[in-house]
């Protein structure tokens, strides 16, 4: 409903290759009637996305994923015009492949914040939840915990 309203909008995905298919860069799409250019960034710096250009910011089910959902905001909010509005979708937990995952601290994410933890930063990534506490059985692509590694 969101991408009917618009005249158009530009899509920011984290990888070329997706499990949804092949994404280029600065590439053209189409959706629901409009239309746009398709940018590969991390959704945590938007890297040569403009400052104040955008009337809204929606993410869908990727904030979640990030290891410094604060940032993202921070520069969500960055390409924002001044009256710009965020839209977040995020998944209810127990209806996804890592409903048994331990939840987060806030304690954890202000210093992620604070500290201006990237994407890249291992040590923080808690790859044994990624992993082994993944539920297979909702998580078609993996099919076992060797898909991890």
């Amino acid at each position: 409903p969101v991408y009917k309203a618009c005249a158009s909008f530009d899509l920011v995905n984290f990888a070329a290759k997706t499990m949804w298919g092949d994404i280029s860069d600065g590439g053209e799409h189409t959706q629901g009637g409009s239309h746009g250019k398709t940018f590969i960034r991390d959704g945590s710096t938007l890297e040569g996305i403009p400052d104040n250009k955008y009337d809204f910011a929606l993410g869908s089910h990727y904030l979640e994923h990030l290891l410094n959902p604060l940032k993202a905001l921070h520069t969500m909010r960055r390409v924002l015009k001044p009256s710009g509005a965020v839209i977040l979708v995020l998944p209810r937990k127990e209806f996804c492949f890592d409903d048994k995952r331990n939840q987060g601290s806030v304690e954890d994410m202000v210093y992620r914040f604070v500290n201006d933890v990237d994407e890249t930063d291992m040590r923080f990534a808690h790859l044994d939840q990624v992993t082994l506490q993944s539920n297979l059985a909702r998580d078609l692509p993996a099919k076992n915990y060797e898909y991890f590694l």
